[in-house]
Order: C-alpha cells, then sequence, then structure tokens
C-alpha cells in the first residue's frame, strides 16, 4: 500500500482530505493541481516555506507518480567466432561478457553473474535472496575469470581500463582517469558505461560541454538507463540550461525513482524553474515567491513531465539492445583448458564444482571431505565457517558447462567416475565395501602432504597417546 512519506507531516496545516486529493491528482499524473495543494495559503510568501513544499511535493511525486513499464535494455554481443562460448560466458542479468564473474550461493544450481548485477541482493537467474553482505565478502570467481582471460583478452583489457578509471575517480585524479575511460573507448566506441564515466570525470574537471557531450552519446546508446540521463542532467546544470536539465532529471525518476542524488537535483531545479518570473531559465531570482508567478510556471513544468513520460514510452514500445562485436580467441589449448579447470584437491576436472566466498573451486564431493577436518579453503586457508553455515552447496552450472564445451571427452569420463566411486560407498555386499579411509593426493618423495582423513571417527587411528 502506497503512503505518504513520514516528512509529509511538515505540512500540518492540511488535512488529511487535502492528502488524500494530492494522492489521487498524482496517480491521475496531474502534475500542477498536486504541485498546488502542497503551496501555503497566500498570494505571496518566502523562499524557505516554497523550498519545503517543493521537497514535499517531489517526495510524493516519486511514491504516488505512474511508474512506466519498460524492458530491460539488454546487450547482444555478437562473435566472430564461437558463438556458442559467448553464449556460455554471457551474464543472464545483463546480456554481456560477464564482468568481475561472481558465483552466486544459489541452492541447487549456483548462477555466475556479473559482480555489479547481483547488486540488487538476489539472484537475477533464480531469484535466490543473496544478504548484502554476503556479496560484499564474496570474491571473484578465479576459474571463470582466469578463462575469460585466456577467451575473451581485449574484454577484459577494456574492463580492467574501466576499473582503473574508476580508481583513479576515486582517488581525485580526473585527468587521470578521463585518460583511461578514453583509452577504452578507443577499442570499444560503443560503451555506453565508459562514455557515462567519462562525463562524470569530465564534469569533476569543470568541463562542463565535455561532460555533455559524452552523456548524450550515453543516452543515444543506452535510451532507457536511468544514470546515463542522470549525467546528462548534471551537465546540463552546469551549462546554465535549467529546462534541459529538468527534462533529464524528470526522466531518471520516472526510469528509477530510488535515485536519491536525483530527488535532491530535482528539488535544486524546480526552485530555479519555478522561482522566477515567467519561469524562464537564467532570469534573476527574487527575495519573495508570488502565487501568480508559479502557476505559470507550472503549466510548463506540467507539460514537461507528460512531454518526458510519452517519449520514454515510446522508447519503450521499441524493441532495443546493444549491439557488441566481439573476438573469441579460440586456438587456446584443450591442455590450457584443462589446467585451467582442474580440481587442485584430486588433480582432475572439475565436476560439480562449488564455489565458496573465498573465489576457489572445488569439486563438491573433494571440498566436503577437506571441510569435514578443517573448515578452511584448502588453497587460500580463509576460514569457511560462515559458508558452512548456510548450508547450500549448489553447484557452478557455469563452470560445468564449460566442462562439457571444451572438454567433452574428459567431462564424460568424469562423470563415469564419480559414479563409480559413489557406487563403491554405497554398495551392501560385503565384497562389494571399498570405504576410503585416507584420501591422498598426488605425493611426492620428501615433500610434505596432506593427509585428508574421510569421517572424524577415523582420527582416532592419529592418537599417540
Amino acid at each position: 500500500m502506497l503512503a505518504f512519506p513520514a516528512s509529509f507531516s511538515t505540512m500540518d496545516s492540511r488535512s488529511s482530505v487535502t492528502k488524500l486529493e494530492l494522492k489521487r491528482l498524482l496517480m491521475m499524473g496531474n502534475v500542477k493541481d498536486a504541485f498546488l495543494l502542497t503551496l501555503p495559503d497566500g498570494d505571496v510568501f518566502s523562499e524557505s516555506v516554497f523550498e519545503d513544499a517543493i521537497e514535499n511535493f517531489v517526495r510524493c511525486f516519486v511514491i504516488f507518480y505512474p511508474r512506466l513499464d519498460l524492458p530491460t535494455l539488454k546487450s547482444v554481443p555478437i562473435a566472430v567466432s564461437g558463438d556458442a562460448v559467448v553464449d556460455l560466458f554471457s551474464c543472464r542479468a545483463c546480456g554481456k561478457i560477464v564482468e568481475d564473474p561472481l558465483t552466486l550461493p544459489c541452492p541447487e544450481v549456483s548462477h555466475t553473474v556479473c559482480r555489479g548485477c547481483a547488486a540488487a541482493g538476489s539472484c537475477p537467474v533464480c531469484e535466490h535472496r543473496v544478504p548484502a553482505t554476503s556479496l560484499s565478502d564474496r570474491k571473484t570467481t578465479f576459474a571463470i575469470q582466469r578463462l575469460l582471460e585466456a577467451l575473451f583478452p581485449e574484454q577484459v583489457a577494456i574492463y580492467g581500463m574501466r576499473k582503473d578509471g574508476n580508481r583513479l575517480l576515486k582517488a581525485g585524479d580526473f585527468a587521470g582517469a578521463v585518460d583511461k575511460y578514453s583509452a577504452a573507448l578507443e577499442k570499444d566506441g560503443k560503451d555506453a558505461v565508459l562514455f557515462s564515466n567519462r562525463s562524470h570525470a569530465f564534469l569533476l574537471l569543470k568541463e562542463p560541454t565535455r561532460a555533455l557531450a559524452d552523456a548524450a552519446q550515453a543516452v543515444s546508446l543506452e535510451p532507457l538507463w536511468a544514470k546515463a540521463y542522470f549525467r546528462k542532467a548534471g551537465a546540463l546544470f552546469e551549462t546554465g540550461d535549467i529546462v534541459g536539465s529538468l527534462n533529464s532529471v524528470v526522466r531518471v525518476l520516472l526510469i528509477d525513482r530510488d535515485v536519491q542524488a536525483a530527488r535532491d537535483l530535482l528539488v535544486k531545479l524546480l526552485f530555479k524553474f519555478l522561482h522566477s518570473s515567467g519561469g524562464g531559465a537564467g532570469l534573476p531570482a527574487v527575495e519573495a515567491v508570488r502565487h501568480s508567478e508559479v502557476i505559470v510556471a507550472l503549466d510548463r513544468f506540467g507539460e514537461l513531465v507528460e512531454q518526458c513520460r510519452r517519449s520514454l514510452q515510446d522508447l519503450g514500445a521499441i524493441e532495443r539492445s546493444v549491439v557488441t562485436k566481439l573476438v573469441v580467441r579460440m586456438d587456446i589449448s584443450s591442455e590450457k583448458v584443462e589446467e585451467l579447470l582442474t580440481c587442485t584437491l584430486c588433480y582432475r576436472i572439475l565436476y560439480q564444482a562449488v564455489t565458496p566466498d573465498c573465489g576457489h573451486s572445488f569439486c563438491k564431493t573433494c571440498l566436503h571431505r577437506v571441510l569435514d577436518f578443517k573448515p578452511r579453503c584448502p588453497e587460500c586457508r580463509q576460514d569457511l565457517s560462515s559458508f558452512l553455515a548456510t548450508r547450500i552447496f549448489g553447484w557452478s552450472e557455469m563452470i560445468d558447462k564449460c566442462s562439457m564445451l571444451f572438454l567433452p571427452q574428459r567431462y564424460e569420463e568424469r562423470i563415469r567416475e564419480h559414479a563409480a566411486e559413489i557406487r563403491s560407498l554405497t554398495a551392501l555386499s560385503d565384497d562389494e565395501v571399498e570405504v576410503a579411509i585416507f584420501v591422498l593426493t598426488t605425493v611426492w618423495p620428501g615433500i610434505p602432504f596432506f593427509l585428508y582423513v574421510l569421517g572424524k571417527r577415523n582420527l582416532f587411528l592419529f592418537d599417540d597417546r
């Protein structure tokens, strides 16, 4: 049920009937009359009172104004060769080749998506809820990342440049960030994220004209992306185009109501847009606000909101996609792939691979044997107690499909080996029982090795008392 924001109680002079009328008007799309209900009585009022009215209106606008049913714009990677490889490594959420691959802890089958696509707190494929703390603690899936580096070196390089640019931007080196984004755009000139990030860097360098050009390019590439419009709104605001900036920020909130920075910018823009004679941009503000002048400006604002709504609906009705051409290295040897897909516990190719929080992948049965002895990753020694506590051991769908695609014969052999092991452990007759007490990996003379004990009941064999 839609409710008024808590801060709306500042309008103590308004009756509950008036508040319900405001809600009804906004749900009908009547922006002008809804805004007039937030204004105090009288022909003239102070700037502070007017600003409070704008803040109340914006808070109610993002809650009650009709939401648009817009499709999600997906990337469509087109491979020069190796279509099956591209399909395998495409993120099921955004459609792009997975960036910073993150294998989520799903109950049965774990899905791998871009880290950014998993930020919502649930798996975009099976919708299994994943706590935000669990996402922040999980590291990149190393096996998939190494395969990406081998198969898509150019895409990985572009993503690396973008990450370097983001790091420089956070460090305050805006010029260095622009150089990184520009170098990445030379390799891929149709990446809306790169244009958006460079636009932000230009704006921080006090170059709004160049920022506006990049923001406009990002909008043209992804016309239903809220962040692209927000970059454009910021650049237009710095150039003094209040009406253009207002147009863009309204589009941001029509696409995504949760962008707090866009709400704050809308309050600032509405104050400038409505607090001048006739509602024009660039006119000197007066100390007091006149009711009659606000009404004239509200007519234009209502038309602007309706124009933005219709424009976005028209864009949403058009089936759009971003086509990206990829070059896949198909000359990678099967030996190299097998090396990347080898379990470091049993030294066979990964089968039903489980990826804990540390990012390393192991065969499901191998990992269970190790964790039965000590709750630490056998490769990096990270504590996996919290991973064990969840009791979620879904195996990685992407890793298994990699084995099937690149190493079909070895994968079939691995299935038969696994089935034979299960049969030997579940045999009923005495002459068929083969229970492993000690599980050994590859052993070399004179070199210490791990000795894994199957079942805690067998640990008494090491008791020297």
